[in-house]
């Protein structure tokens, strides 16, 4: 299954993917401008579903996107100042993803990787709002070949997914909007359609369909694994970082 993070450039039409050092200072550095209310697609037209790639198979997993290097500074990406991180041996060869279910294999790495992570955020002074994109979670559907990927950043954002998909009526309609990214995703009787694009670049990245049955119960697998995984992260290092954002860890100073 095809797991590299790509990202379409502005001036050219072509996909360029990032392996763990630049897609990581890419997603700590850019600054997305983002219009208040801005589409790309119109939820109205539903024609989109005639050209989806119609998937055999369907996979829910959600990797837990790791980085190798610390700044101290997190406004001041100086590669003079970056601290290394241990990453756990299971992680997806050239990326900085560890699918949960290598995340089982590779526990005790991934907990010395948080250990780090945390030791560095506070040896430098660092809060909650500096190092919590160290935490985050990415949600990815896929089939043999193809992948729709999930801006949500934890588990309770995918899990609100996972019960709208258990949910929805054949012909309702679901979308997101988030950081320059958008999803819609249209039931048509036993498939669920997944359009996937950015408005920020205007651009279609994906057009997909599952077979619905087969999707949920893989959710219903992945729910198992990450709550588990969670569970004992927590008894690890001392506080749940993963299943939904600290508001309550924010400084507002």
């Amino acid at each position: 299954m095809l797991f590299l993070w790509a990202y379409r450039t502005q001036s050219s039409n072509t996909n360029t993917f990032l392996g763990c050092k630049d897609l990581c200072n890419l997603l700590e550095s850019v600054e997305w401008l983002i219009e208040e209310g801005k589409n790309l697609f119109d939820t109205a037209d539903c024609s989109w579903i005639e050209k989806s790639i119609e998937a055999s198979v369907a996979e829910a997993d959600a990797f837990f996107h790791l980085s190798d290097e610390f700044y101290p500074d997190p406004n001041n990406l100086d590669e003079a100042t970056v601290i290394p991180l241990r990453i756990p041996s299971t992680v997806m060869e050239g990326t900085c993803q560890l699918f949960s279910r290598d995340a089982i294999s590779g526990f005790s790495e991934l907990v010395s990787h948080y250990h780090d992570v945390l030791n560095a955020a506070a040896e430098n002074g660092q809060t909650y709002n500096d190092f919590s994109h160290h935490m985050w979670l990415r949600l990815v559907i896929s089939s043999d070949d193809s992948a729709i990927f999930f801006e949500y950043d934890t588990w309770k954002r995918m899990k609100t997914l996972f019960e709208v998909l258990k949910t929805m009526e054949d012909g309702q309609q679901h979308s997101d909007v988030t950081q320059g990214w958008e999803i819609v995703i249209l039931r048509v009787g036993s498939r669920l359609h997944f359009r996937q694009g950015g408005f920020d670049q205007s651009d279609e990245f994906a057009n997909l369909s599952f077979p619905r049955k087969l999707l949920l119960d893989s959710f219903a697998d992945l729910e198992d694994r990450i709550v588990g995984l969670i569970e004992r992260l927590t008894a690890e290092v001392g506080d749940d970082y993963w299943s939904e954002f600290r508001y309550d860890l924010i400084d507002y100073s």
